[in-house]
């Protein structure tokens, strides 16, 4: 079965090659149906909020509470019936900053976006922060429906001009509803009517878009606090675990950016300390379920305390990794339901999946993950130089297909944790795996025919969950031998 499919493979590629972007590395955008991974951003966190969103229907918001405003030398609770989020604003006319509001409950997100146009604080403003976002935007009510947040403003929210000013107030919006585990993306709409193309400057918003539409156009400063420690490898190295311990490592985290720690499971926790990213962990055994996320408890070098479950990876040896005999029958499931267009669940991992499709790495939700391959969506899958070779393209035919290609031209035969082997001609200076994925091992398979002048290679990132391999993530590298 396995000759006879190689051979289909080999032989659709070479007349369909175009299906193949070119260019490697990262930038560019990504379908719709493709949402970034949730996260806080600046200025701490990268880890879900957890406490869950009700579907919020349109209504007039509530009212919020004060602006919070920390001493960083003491512990900040919570109020009963309050939720502590981030609302985001504009620093140095160019950048995004985040802010912490109290707003009160149920409707938190409601909340915070009425805390959002309301603008920054005397003091923060004194600070050097402003909005991009009309004085007189008013909202008119939010609904979240599989995981796009649907939000209508009132039509001054699209008064004025300059593309860096609209992509800076619609990027404010999205970074602050995003930051909720029940959002990966934001639809607009204006009194009531879907927004396809958004002021004078003529921004395409036919689709949601989430984090990674803005992440070029405006960015997020990082600071973090110097009061809260901050741990790496060695600061836990020598920690002492129970007979319930296990190690794990800080994954799914950018380089410019940590892992709060916190007193207890939640978000409302006090943050005790900061995680740089690839750090090793000990973990006490404890978990716990708040809302949508998993909180586990891991030792530091001031007590257990815990971490979002989400951003962390077995922490598996490459030797083990290598000899690990479940991988490939695995990685032949996944191939098979790529080419029956089946039911991605079984495979892959408890967090979704993640595809970095010559780019940043970006979210499939795992609610969508059995109906992704039928999914006639088409889209647009751009390379890192905007090129668009191919048209737009449903998910299977971007993803599955060209997989599929590579897997069977490499007779299912990849190389763990290699990959300057699978690219002749290309420095091995610099892989294709994105830095929040390094944490996982890797297979690459790689799609090499002399009637093809592109190649590519396809990497499918494995993490380990209740000590079975589970396929977390998909990236793809192309390149011009």
């Amino acid at each position: 079965m396995l000759e006879s499919r190689a051979e289909r493979w080999r032989m659709a590629l070479i007349l369909t090659f175009a299906l193949v972007l070119s260019g490697c590395g990262g930038g560019g955008s990504v379908p719709g149906a493709v949402p970034e991974p949730p996260d806080t951003g600046a200025p701490g966190p990268t880890e879900l909020v957890g406490t869950p969103l009700p579907t919020e229907p349109v209504r007039t918001p509530a009212p919020t509470a004060p602006p919070l405003q920390p001493d960083p030398g003491q512990e900040q609770p919570v109020p009963v019936g309050h939720a502590a989020v981030l609302v985001y604003f504009v620093e140095d006319g160019t950048t995004a900053r985040a802010v912490t509001r109290l707003v009160s409950k149920p409707q938190v997100a409601t909340n915070a976006i009425a805390s959002l146009l309301q603008g920054p604080t005397a003091a923060e403003a004194a600070s050097g922060l402003g909005s991009a976002i009309p004085g007189d935007t008013t909202l008119r009510g939010i609904t979240i429906e599989d995981r796009v947040a649907t939000i209508d403003l009132t039509g001054a929210f699209e008064s004025g001009g300059g593309i860096t000013n609209i992509m800076s107030r619609l990027g404010q919006v999205v970074y602050t509803l995003t930051q909720f585990p029940t959002v990966d993306e934001v639809s607009f709409e204006l009194d009531g009517r879907p927004v396809l193309h958004f002021s004078g400057e003529g921004v395409v918003l036919s689709s949601p878009v989430g984090r990674s539409f803005f992440t070029s156009a405006f960015p997020i400063t990082t600071s973090r606090p110097t009061s809260i420690p901050l741990w790496d490898s060695a600061d836990l190295a020598g920690l002492d675990g129970g007979p319930d311990s296990s190690l794990g490592t800080v994954a799914l985290v950018s380089s410019d950016d940590v892992l709060n720690v916190r007193q207890g499971p939640g978000v409302p926790s006090t943050i005790v300390g900061m995680l740089e990213p690839g750090t090793r962990v000990l973990l006490t055994g404890r978990h716990d379920h708040v809302g949508n996320s998993t909180w586990v408890e891991i030792e530091t070098p001031i007590g257990a305390h815990w971490v979002n479950r989400f951003y962390l990876a077995g922490d598996i040896d490459p030797s083990e990794f290598t000899t690990d005999d479940r991988v490939d029958p695995l990685i032949r499931e996944l191939a098979d339901l790529f080419e029956s267009r089946g039911d991605l669940t079984s495979v892959t991992s408890r967090r979704g999946l993640f595809i970095a499709y010559n780019s940043a790495p970006v979210h499939v939700a795992r609610s969508t993950l059995d109906t992704v391959l039928t999914d006639p969506t088409k889209t647009v899958w751009q390379a890192s130089d905007g090129v668009n070779s191919a048209g737009p393209q449903t998910f299977a035919e971007a993803v599955a297909d060209s997989f599929l290609a590579a897997y069977a031209a490499a007779d299912g035969e990849g190389r763990r944790n290699e990959w300057g082997a699978l690219a002749p001609g290309v420095p091995d200076t610099a892989g294709p795996i994105a830095f929040q994925l390094a944490a996982f091992n890797h297979v690459g398979y790689h799609f090499d025919i002399s009637d093809v002048t592109r190649q590519f290679s396809w990497y499918v990132s494995v993490d380990y969950e209740g000590g079975e391999p589970r396929v977390v993530a998909l990236t793809l590298d192309s390149w011009t031998p």
